[in-house]
């Protein structure tokens, strides 16, 4: 489940478990309570206002049910942003060489739709890793260290490429510092790499999946 930084509060839900209609006890994060309402959680300033802190969690639930107590584990995301079309996803992802040497994205983002890669992917730069093209995957230029350290969670939806290519570093560029890329399709996907390297991951290395 998904905890989302961009609303005042979150919510999970026990719908469909063993323990539904229980009645909750606590909620716990990282050791922070969060009160005893799972539709309104208010998530602590000291993860809320921090990207790196946007990682997987489990939360831990106390509860009663029938006069049974009981301690449930939810798996959990807290969420940077949600992208629910391609400009957001290349107002996050795109452009390396709009950032100067050592700049990371970190942050969780996760797709709340099947969304289309639009035809503005075609390169009009060269092959030099530093010139300005349409597409470049986040931080693909390894000479001045930037690329993405976060959570990206396709959340089952597809990514479908309409028309151009995946080009010079690829759809996420660099993924590094332990990053995730998981859970979506791509459909219809074409990458081109010439002297460079392209794909949907540019490239991966320090622990990154």
């Amino acid at each position: 489940q998904y905890l989302l930084t961009e609303t005042e509060t979150a919510s999970l839900s026990l719908a469909g478990t063993d323990y539904e209609g229980a009645t909750i006890e606590s909620i716990k994060l990282g050791g922070e309570e969060l009160g005893n309402d799972l539709s309104s959680i208010t998530l602590p300033a000291s993860i809320k206002g921090d990207k790196a802190k946007h990682i997987d969690y489990v939360v831990d639930v106390a509860l009663t049910l029938d006069g049974d107590k009981y301690l449930v584990h939810i798996p959990v995301l807290v969420v940077t942003k949600a992208i629910g079309d391609w400009n957001t996803f290349k107002g996050i992802f795109q452009g390396a060489n709009k950032y100067p040497k050592g700049t990371y994205t970190t942050g969780s983002y996760i797709l709340t739709a099947d969304i289309s890669i639009a035809n503005d992917l075609q390169v009009t730069g060269t092959d030099d890793q530093e010139s300005p093209i349409e597409w470049t995957g986040y931080g693909n230029s390894i000479i001045t260290g930037s690329g993405f350290k976060g959570i990206f969670d396709g959340c089952g939806h597809k990514m479908t490429q309409t028309a151009g290519s995946i080009y010079k570093g690829g759809l996420f560029g660099v993924v590094t510092g332990g990053a995730i890329v998981r859970n979506f399709e791509i459909c219809n996907f074409a990458a081109k790499a010439d002297s460079t390297y392209s794909g949907i991951l540019g490239v991966q290395f320090n622990n990154s999946t």
